[in-house]
């Protein structure tokens, strides 16, 4: 019979009596603790000028993804079996994220932006901290630290409520949203698969403990980045 994920849900292991959380769904707490909640509001003046800023910050975002996790994949150590599982699971992840930033690419263009004036503009602080922060940890503590970063990108897909926003507050055509609503289908499977992986890792308590404050520190700066934009747009963050 083929197995079946219990991601997100108590282990049937006991201590003392009392169920243990999954690591998956403890690291779904310490997500849901972090993240921001302040979406837009119907009545906040918002337009195509503010949707291309949202999509460039996601692009800058995302296009950093493939080069985090070829990175893990380089330090991942052949000796360490549980790091070659998560040198193969990275690999079949960028398969899964190969053209996602080209896709978003054009979906700016399709508002208007050409690619030279997306890939001119610099990214806010926020966001080169929280990618800068997995190249550290990567590069100088352990590549398990991009699971974390990974579950927290994964775990907060677009919304439909958000993409119905957008479309009303820009009235632009369905080749404008082409990246997000990918991302609104995809990322949910993706976050499940991502739990399975995670709760069958024999890793220990103090890896476990990075990835969370990986993902936690990549909410709280995500939600930096997003204060920033709204703020930027004159809106309370």
């Amino acid at each position: 019979m083929p197995a079946i994920c219990t991601a997100g849900r108590h282990t049937k292991d006991r201590i003392e009596g009392q169920e243990v959380p999954s690591a998956s769904s403890q690291l779904r707490r310490k997500i849901h603790l972090c993240k921001a909640d302040t979406p837009l509001d119907r009545d906040d003046q918002v337009g195509i000028a503010h949707y291309r800023d949202y999509l460039c910050y996601l692009h800058q975002t995302i296009r950093a993804s493939i080069p985090l996790m070829a990175c893990a994949i380089e330090r991942c150590s052949i000796d360490r079996p549980v790091e070659l599982r998560l040198r193969a699971y990275l690999a079949r992840h960028i398969e899964e994220e190969a053209g996602h930033a080209e896709l978003l690419m054009d979906d700016l263009i399709t508002t208007g932006l050409s690619r030279e004036q997306v890939l001119s503009l610099p990214p806010g602080p926020a966001v080169t901290r929280m990618v800068g922060a997995q190249y550290y940890w990567i590069l100088h503590h352990s590549p398990f630290a991009l699971l974390g970063y990974i579950a927290f990108l994964e775990g907060t897909p677009p919304t439909a409520q958000a993409l119905d926003f957008w479309k009303t507050a820009t009235g632009l055509p369905p080749a404008a949203f082409c990246c997000l609503v990918l991302h609104a289908g995809a990322d949910p499977r993706h976050w499940r698969e991502l739990d399975c992986f995670i709760d069958s890792l024999p890793l220990p308590d103090s890896e476990l403990a990075l990835i969370g404050q990986s993902a936690m520190q990549t909410a709280q700066l995500a939600g930096d980045a997003w204060h920033a934009l709204k703020q930027g747009w004159g809106l309370r963050p």
